[in-house]
């Protein structure tokens, strides 16, 4: 499942909800994160793209890049 917009900034739950892990485990793996202020992370969906495929072993050819056909739930976005 990912992002519709790969330039969607994610919070650490969505980010967890997307890599189907615990929201603690988020920042054990060293997921790409902006601080923005006191407990305030964010991650960009093209950083966690990236930092998917160096976990993977390196660049990604057409064939194996991650397509991006699905989507997780934002809190607070409007279903258009």
């Amino acid at each position: 499942m990912l992002p519709v917009d790969t330039h969607a900034i994610l919070t650490r739950d969505e980010v967890a909800a997307w890599l189907k892990v615990k929201p603690r485990q988020v920042e054990r793996l060293g997921v790409p994160q902006i601080n923005l202020g006191r407990k305030t992370r964010r991650y960009f969906a093209t950083d966690v793209l990236t930092w998917l495929d160096a976990k993977r072993g390196g660049a990604a050819t057409s064939a194996q890049a991650p397509r991006l056909t699905g989507s997780i739930p934002i809190r607070g976005a409007r279903q258009a």
